[in-house]
């Protein structure tokens, strides 16, 4: 009951949205962007819920999370979102990816401080997923981006994860 009950007031805030952005002349029809305050809410959690769906068995391979899921907003063909770790040599992490429902193809890259790529999910994709266990403890980025995008902004981030020794 409760979660209907969520469910009717998210429809209720959205009508409100769309109704608020018809009277300001913010809704130019069928071609309309998602209603904003929706999208905003929507987006980030669809990552969280792809991230999780893809994550779920990695549990029981022993990972752990390593921080809090990296989403961001971006543009198919921008250089997308990067973020530094540092990492355990000889240990094994997984990096996994997703996007929103609104793309289906993004890219995912692990990268040393000589900026030299060392190791690559380009496959077309919603969920890439990279496989790295450093030489030596150091600094690592972790590089997300979308390559296909059905509108003019996708959310998209990624998920650490460290196997426990």
């Amino acid at each position: 009951m409760r979660g209907l009950l969520l469910s009717m007031a998210l429809l209720t805030s959205a009508v409100a949205h769309a109704q608020t952005a018809d009277l300001l002349g913010g809704n130019d029809g069928p071609q309309d962007k998602p209603i904003a305050g929706y999208y905003e809410f929507a987006g980030p959690r669809q990552v969280t819920d792809e991230l999780d769906t893809a994550g779920r068995s990695l549990v029981a391979w022993r990972y752990v999370t390593l921080d809090s899921d990296v989403i961001s907003l971006m543009a198919a063909g921008e250089a997308g979102h990067r973020e530094t770790y540092r990492l355990d040599g000889g240990r094994e992490y997984l990096f996994q990816a997703a996007c929103d429902r609104m793309c289906d193809d993004i890219d995912l890259e692990v990268s040393d401080e000589g900026k030299v790529v060392l190791a690559r999910d380009s496959s077309e994709a919603a969920w890439p997923a990279v496989s790295f266990t450093p030489p030596a403890s150091g600094r690592y980025t972790v590089r997300v981006w979308l390559t296909r995008c059905a509108a003019d902004y996708c959310y998209a981030g990624f998920r650490g994860y460290g196997r426990v020794p």
